[in-house]
């Protein structure tokens, strides 16, 4: 249980900081650590390597879709 939410938060955190230009490293880590307890977030740590402005755009449509 502890690790399931240990695994949001992180994929949270990795959420937030990709849509800041200049923290994607850190949000792969997040990503990362996502991972390792549990969660895999793979087509969000894939968007950490689009532009910033694309991963915007994608992740505005998530919102809007969900």
């Amino acid at each position: 249980r502890v690790d399931r939410i240990m695994a949001r938060l992180h994929r949270a955190l990795g959420i937030a900081l990709m849509c800041h230009p200049g923290h994607e490293s850190e949000a792969r880590k997040s990503f990362a650590a996502s991972r390792r307890y549990g969660q895999p977030a793979s087509g969000y740590w894939l968007m950490t390597f689009l532009p910033s402005l694309l991963r915007r755009v994608i992740m505005k449509l998530h919102e809007l879709v969900h």
